[in-house]
């Protein structure tokens, strides 16, 4: 029979490796860094926009997978009022194209972009950073045809 400290000893040895085996990605400790047009133009990130029909709008983020996107991940839509979360972590589809570039398209009524946040996540794992796009701060929906 095991003293009683060593059986402390031995269940918390067993939590702390099952904490450690199954570890997985932890959205907690992601980074977040919002993106200016001039931090995107940096990085290589493109966002497009083409009509369909007068209240909706096809969008498509581009970028190749290399400098702080070497190790990317996934993109990810989210939809926020203010602080208010509306929709969160909603992946999309992410393309490659034939030169290596990365390509993510939606379909969104025109009055809710300015609420859409284009989340990119890269980094190793355990230390991913979101790269966030708030689309208000990228389009022009007025001018957009």
């Amino acid at each position: 029979m095991l003293a009683h400290g060593t059986r402390a000893l031995l269940s918390i040895a067993v939590v702390s490796i099952l904490c450690i085996t199954t570890a997985s990605e932890s959205y907690a400790m992601m980074g977040i860094k919002p993106v200016s047009q001039k931090l995107a133009k940096a990085l290589g990130i493109e966002v497009r926009t083409k009509a369909n029909g007068p209240g909706q709008i096809w969008v498509t983020l581009e970028f190749k997978p290399e400098g702080e996107f070497k190790q990317f991940d996934y993109v990810s839509l989210e939809i926020g009022e203010g602080k208010e979360l509306l929709l969160g972590y909603a992946p999309l589809q992410a393309q490659r194209t034939k030169s290596g570039k990365v390509v993510c398209t939606f379909l969104a009524n025109r009055t809710y972009l300015e609420k859409v946040t284009l989340r990119i996540v890269a980094g190793p794992p355990l230390n991913k950073t979101g790269y966030d796009l708030q689309l208000n701060k990228f389009l022009d929906l007025k001018k957009t045809p």
